[in-house]
């Protein structure tokens, strides 16, 4: 039986994430060191509501997939991600697909849970891709997304995928999100010790994690769709028809 840590593609089948493999980035020892500590903020997020969830991951969510409280888990990437063979168990199942982030095929209010990583910060039309994870997920569906913190060195460095694309500071993911009619929640960081490639940076990053600090490497920012609101409905008549929406129903 295949284990999920075991999952990893290999570097040649995955292309740059904006300049930057993401896939040998997580196989490196400072890569799982990264998974571990963003999975200690990251996992009780995702088991607050309890398992049997319809739930999806966008960008590139592969190091946190086994931490998703259903085994069932639709993986989305965009634009400057790969879709590989990976293999599956019977616990641990997921469907993946290379889409327009911004046009996800999915059915409105179809979804219960969705994580974004590696996908805000890159995406060419962060607003429309946040109108449509407020589309897909049901009332009272939540949102967790991971970013890179403006204020960090992880976002001024540009060896790691966390140095890619937009980093956001506190209030302009709060803004952002608020603007897109989700009510933002908790707010955790995580990566306090600045990236490194050296081979102590596993043994000395947990305990800098432990100490205070205002400067992590990425927010990881909870948020529940606000259905109270009223909104109104752009129509667009440039858009391409969505085709082979995917209704997804938890196991």
């Amino acid at each position: 039986m295949v284990k999920r840590d075991q999952l990893t593609p290999e570097a040649s089948e995955t292309p740059p994430l904006g300049g930057v493999n993401a896939a040998p980035f997580y196989a490196s020892s400072t890569g799982r060191m990264v998974r571990h500590l963003i999975s200690r903020k990251l996992a009780p997020m995702l088991a607050e509501d309890g398992p049997h969830l319809a739930s999806a991951a966008l960008g590139y969510g592969w190091p946190y997939l086994k931490y998703f409280p259903n085994g069932e888990v639709c993986h989305f990437s965009g634009e400057g991600h790969d879709i590989t063979p990976w293999p599956q168990d019977k616990k641990h199942r997921s469907r993946q697909a290379l889409v327009d982030l911004a046009q996800l095929p999915l059915l409105d209010a179809s979804l219960d849970l969705m994580v974004v990583a590696h996908g805000l910060e890159t995406s060419p039309r962060p607003d429309d891709m946040m109108a449509e994870c407020w589309r897909v997920l049901k009332g009272q569906g939540r949102l967790i997304v991971i970013v890179p913190h403006r204020a960090s060195l992880w976002a001024a460095t540009d060896t790691t995928p966390f140095g890619m694309g937009q980093p956001y500071s506190v209030n302009q993911i709060k803004k952002l999100l608020k603007h897109h009619d989700f009510e933002v929640g908790a707010i955790e960081q995580a990566l306090a010790a600045p990236p490194s490639r050296s081979n102590f940076y596993p043994k000395y990053a947990p305990f800098v994690e432990r100490l205070p600090n205002l400067f992590g490497g990425v927010l990881i920012v909870e948020a529940r769709k606000m259905i109270y609101s009223m909104r109104g409905v752009k129509v667009k008549t440039s858009s391409p028809t969505r085709s082979g929406l995917v209704h997804i129903k938890a196991t």
